[in-house]
Protein backbone atom coordinates (compact mmCIF):
# COMPACT_ATOMS: atom_id res chain seq x y z
CA UNK A 1 0.00 0.00 0.00
CA UNK A 2 1.28 3.78 -0.56
CA UNK A 3 2.31 5.52 2.06
CA UNK A 4 0.53 9.05 2.82
CA UNK A 5 2.44 12.09 2.69
CA UNK A 6 2.00 14.37 5.26
CA UNK A 7 1.78 17.90 3.72
CA UNK A 8 2.04 21.56 5.19
CA UNK A 9 -0.98 22.56 6.30
CA UNK A 10 -1.42 26.39 5.91
CA UNK A 11 -4.07 28.35 6.90
CA UNK A 12 -5.39 31.73 4.49
CA UNK A 13 -4.18 33.94 7.52
CA UNK A 14 -0.79 32.02 7.80
CA UNK A 15 -0.04 32.17 4.10
CA UNK A 16 -1.12 36.34 4.06
CA UNK A 17 1.55 36.50 6.94
CA UNK A 18 4.09 34.77 5.02
CA UNK A 19 3.75 36.32 1.67
CA UNK A 20 3.76 39.68 3.39
CA UNK A 21 6.58 38.81 5.07
CA UNK A 22 8.36 37.81 1.54
CA UNK A 23 7.46 41.42 0.12
CA UNK A 24 8.99 43.30 2.45
CA UNK A 25 12.36 41.28 2.19
CA UNK A 26 12.10 41.68 -1.52
CA UNK A 27 11.12 45.24 -0.80
CA UNK A 28 14.17 46.01 1.71
CA UNK A 29 17.27 47.45 -0.26
CA UNK A 30 20.15 45.06 -0.32
CA UNK A 31 23.16 46.88 0.95
CA UNK A 32 26.27 44.98 0.32
CA UNK A 33 29.91 46.99 1.55
CA UNK A 34 32.61 45.91 -0.55
CA UNK A 35 35.76 45.03 0.88
CA UNK A 36 38.34 47.44 1.09
CA UNK A 37 40.52 45.75 -0.69
CA UNK A 38 39.00 45.61 -3.97
CA UNK A 39 38.00 49.34 -3.36
CA UNK A 40 41.63 50.01 -3.73
CA UNK A 41 41.60 47.71 -6.52
CA UNK A 42 39.47 49.53 -8.56
CA UNK A 43 41.77 52.80 -7.30
CA UNK A 44 44.62 51.07 -8.68
CA UNK A 45 42.67 49.58 -12.31
CA UNK A 46 41.63 52.85 -12.70
CA UNK A 47 45.29 54.85 -12.56
CA UNK A 48 46.69 52.12 -14.77
CA UNK A 49 43.71 53.20 -17.34
CA UNK A 50 45.12 56.54 -17.28
CA UNK A 51 48.71 56.03 -17.22
CA UNK A 52 48.29 53.71 -19.73
CA UNK A 53 46.38 56.84 -21.72
CA UNK A 54 49.36 59.27 -21.16
CA UNK A 55 51.70 56.82 -22.27
CA UNK A 56 49.62 56.19 -25.42
CA UNK A 57 49.65 59.85 -26.33
CA UNK A 58 53.34 60.74 -25.81
CA UNK A 59 54.38 57.14 -27.77
CA UNK A 60 51.94 58.09 -30.98
CA UNK A 61 53.52 59.63 -33.69
CA UNK A 62 49.69 61.30 -34.44
CA UNK A 63 50.20 60.10 -38.30
CA UNK A 64 48.71 58.13 -40.90
CA UNK A 65 50.77 55.23 -42.84
CA UNK A 66 50.83 58.29 -45.57
CA UNK A 67 52.63 60.93 -42.83
CA UNK A 68 50.05 62.81 -43.07
CA UNK A 69 48.61 64.23 -39.60
CA UNK A 70 45.28 61.72 -38.41
CA UNK A 71 43.59 64.55 -36.50
CA UNK A 72 40.00 65.45 -36.47
CA UNK A 73 38.69 68.35 -34.33
CA UNK A 74 36.60 70.25 -32.72
CA UNK A 75 36.39 74.69 -32.24
CA UNK A 76 34.55 75.61 -29.43
CA UNK A 77 32.67 79.01 -28.77
CA UNK A 78 35.51 80.39 -27.16
CA UNK A 79 37.21 79.87 -30.62
CA UNK A 80 39.61 77.76 -29.55
CA UNK A 81 40.63 74.31 -31.74
CA UNK A 82 40.66 71.29 -29.96
CA UNK A 83 42.55 68.23 -31.55
CA UNK A 84 41.96 64.55 -31.57
CA UNK A 85 44.49 61.99 -32.75
CA UNK A 86 42.72 59.27 -34.91
CA UNK A 87 45.49 56.78 -33.93
CA UNK A 88 45.66 56.99 -29.89
CA UNK A 89 42.47 59.47 -29.25
CA UNK A 90 44.37 61.61 -27.51
CA UNK A 91 43.12 65.34 -26.91
CA UNK A 92 45.04 68.51 -27.72
CA UNK A 93 44.00 71.52 -25.84
CA UNK A 94 45.64 74.81 -26.45
CA UNK A 95 47.11 74.15 -23.07
CA UNK A 96 49.08 71.44 -24.32
CA UNK A 97 52.72 72.13 -25.20
CA UNK A 98 52.80 70.49 -28.66
CA UNK A 99 49.78 72.17 -29.23
CA UNK A 100 51.09 75.50 -31.56
CA UNK A 101 53.22 72.75 -33.33
CA UNK A 102 50.17 70.66 -34.46
CA UNK A 103 48.04 73.70 -34.85
CA UNK A 104 50.55 74.74 -37.40
CA UNK A 105 49.68 71.66 -39.56
CA UNK A 106 46.59 70.82 -39.89
CA UNK A 107 44.71 74.49 -38.90
CA UNK A 108 44.22 75.75 -42.62
CA UNK A 109 42.85 72.06 -43.39
CA UNK A 110 40.50 72.51 -40.44
CA UNK A 111 39.47 75.99 -40.40
CA UNK A 112 38.26 75.53 -44.31
CA UNK A 113 36.42 72.65 -43.51
CA UNK A 114 34.73 73.99 -40.85
CA UNK A 115 33.60 77.35 -43.06
CA UNK A 116 32.47 75.10 -45.37
CA UNK A 117 30.17 73.56 -43.51
CA UNK A 118 28.74 77.31 -42.22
Amino acid sequence: MAEKAEGINLTSEDLKSLLAEVIREAKRPQIVETPKESQEQIRAMELNKIEGKKAAKANCTHQRDDGKYNFGGQRGCDGNIRFICGTCFGVFTPEDKDYNFYLRYVKRDFLGNARQQR
